[in-house]
């Protein structure tokens, strides 16, 4: 993991097929993964509002069409390797302490990390309550 200039933890992309092999070894209780001894996030449907799948209020359409575009524009798209790589980065989030930005008073934890992608990067505000992730913002592109 590198420090981006702002501060912020950046992660680059891993090697898809690599990616692809440890996302078979996820365990959706958020337990430790047995493989690297790292906690599992539980992630639900947020990556099918993240790639822009979002139904009900017209603000959760559009905040939702505005990720994916985001995504889009810095090469991670709405596929197996795009799941897999963002996958891989909320993992690296949750299990990396330094990207604490800010404990909410509710005790949920809000962390900042920086996506890189082929094309570019954003940056990422997820929230989360223990290693459930409760809401994801992109800034940038």
């Amino acid at each position: 993991m590198a420090i981006a200039a702002d501060g912020s933890a950046a992660l680059s992309l891993p090697d898809p097929t690599s990616v692809l092999r440890q996302d078979n070894q996820k365990d959706s209780a958020g337990e430790l993964d047995s493989g690297d001894q790292k906690i599992v996030p539980k992630i639900g449907e947020k990556l099918k509002y993240v790639f822009g799948k979002a139904t009900g209020s017209a603000h959760n359409v559009e905040r939702s069409t505005t990720m994916a575009r985001q995504l889009g524009r810095i090469g991670i798209f709405d596929n197996e390797i795009g799941s897999a790589c963002l996958r891989s980065h909320l993992k690296a989030v949750l299990n990396d302490t330094n990207s604490i930005l800010k404990i909410q008073d509710n005790g949920r934890i809000l962390r900042e990390s920086m996506l890189m992608g082929p094309n570019g990067g954003v940056k990422v505000h997820s929230v989360w309550e223990g290693s459930k992730l409760i809401t994801i913002n992109l800034f940038g592109t």
